[in-house]
């Protein structure tokens, strides 16, 4: 399954200027429907305001289900400025994780589709043929007998090293990482699923309760995949 996908739209060629190895977005992110911030925000001596460049922080676009992360980096090394999205296809068209599809077109679609719907301004000056894929999860998993085995595998699964990578029960019960958890790459882990529903499930239904539309609809999408997510272990790596 494709947990979660990362992908880079650069800007065409007429809106970027460079020296060197530096390149610059040629042009008010203002203009095409961004928010602006600047890190900087000084007084001059005639009293006026003064700032730093602007960038463009991320932002979440809704989905039905969850958010897809956006940023327009405007000041870059080598590499041309581009538009990063990345969020997980499985939750922004279904609402969940545990099962779904591994096609990375339909995925690419459907994200900028949100894109499009969200930041029309922007599309005119984006160079589409060029979409580079930075990263994505890789997700299978295997059904046990009963949910009562899945801990044990852990454990059992605990005690694997391959060279350098060993395997760390840290940070959650129900789960287990090889190397180095901070890495960007790679990242192989295993961890059993219903567990990991039920948690998610009774955090979204206190909003819920709370009266939020959106997350309603992620409880029925998860409570009626609980079932499938029982007696799995799943397997994961970042590529």
């Amino acid at each position: 399954m494709l947990d979660f996908f990362r992908l880079a739209i650069p800007v065409i060629p007429t809106h970027v200027r460079g020296v060197g190895n530096h390149w610059y977005f040629d042009g008010d992110i203002r203009h095409y429907g961004l928010p602006a911030a600047t890190r900087h925000v000084g007084l001059a001596d005639d009293g006026t305001t003064t700032m730093g460049d602007l960038y463009h922080p991320y932002e979440t676009l809704p989905s039905d289900f969850t958010d897809m992360a956006v940023k327009f980096y405007t000041n870059t090394m080598n590499a041309q400025p581009y538009l990063e999205i990345k969020g997980s296809p499985l939750k922004l068209t279904q609402g969940h994780n545990v099962y779904g599809f591994e096609c990375m077109h339909f995925a690419a679609m459907h994200m900028l589709g949100m894109l499009y719907d969200a930041l029309p301004k922007l599309m005119p000056i984006l160079d589409f043929d060029n979409i580079e894929v930075l990263c994505l999860d890789t997700t299978y998993f295997i059904r046990l007998p009963h949910q009562n085995m899945v801990q044990p595998l852990l454990d059992y699964m605990a005690n694997i090293a391959v060279g350098h990578r060993k395997a760390k029960q840290v940070k959650y019960d129900n789960y287990i990482t090889w190397g180095n958890e901070e890495g960007r790459y790679i990242r192989p882990k295993a961890y059993g699923k219903y567990k990991e529903v039920l948690s998610q499930l009774k955090t979204i239904q206190k909003q819920a309760d709370k009266g939020c539309q959106r997350s309603k609809a992620l409880v029925c999408a998860m409570h009626d995949v609980l079932p499938f997510a029982n007696a799995t272990a799943r397997f994961e790596a970042r590529i």
